[in-house]
């Protein structure tokens, strides 16, 4: 099926993205994943590309691939489907690795990759309401199903708790001013 993103229309995940840095990621972890049964956790799967290219390239590996998008986490699975059992996706978020790695019953891994930041698809996906370059609804959530948009974050917090935000999450140092701004 085609997916949409901006305003083209693409046939599959692996052309909304290329995956960062991916030569490098899989030159460091190359060391580490020899052996027989292998287990490398993708802690920011996004839309599996690093997965993909190292499932590909080690026959005996399994890939962990954690996201907390539930869109990103859906893409990768149905890209990574061929790979069967070897990739096993989980709905969470790095900070949550030591309990997931647990209710796997798993103890050890070989690699753990991290590509830390925003990703392709909440940017380039204008109903995400990521970026201010495209017209859309102030979202910024991770997961669309969990808290409060952007939008309404900024509709019904006083000054105050948006100098706090601004000052505390972006380290904005005219967090009182924007704040006021956004009140007037």
């Amino acid at each position: 099926r085609g997916l949409r993103t901006g305003k083209h229309m693409t046939n599959s995940t692996a052309d909304l993205h290329r995956p960062v840095m991916l030569q490098r990621c899989l030159e460091l972890l190359r060391p580490a994943i020899q052996g027989e049964n292998a287990i490398v956790v993708d802690c920011t799967l996004g839309m599996g590309g690093h997965t993909e290219a190292l499932l590909s390239e080690n026959e005996n590996l399994t890939v962990i691939g954690i996201d907390r998008d539930p869109q990103a986490l859906e893409l990768a699975t149905e890209r990574l489907a061929g790979f069967g059992k070897r990739f096993i996706p989980v709905a969470g978020s790095y900070d949550q690795l030591a309990e997931i790695l647990d209710g796997l019953s798993i103890s050890e891994v070989q690699g753990i990759l991290m590509d830390l930041g925003v990703s392709s698809l909440q940017l380039d996906e204008a109903s995400r309401g990521f970026s201010y370059a495209q017209d859309a609804p102030l979202d910024m959530r991770m997961n669309q199903s969990l808290g409060v948009s952007a939008a309404n974050l900024l509709a019904t917090s006083s000054e105050q708790e948006l100098t706090r935000i601004f000052k505390e999450y972006g380290e904005e140092r005219y967090a009182p001013l924007v704040a006021k701004q956004i009140i007037a």
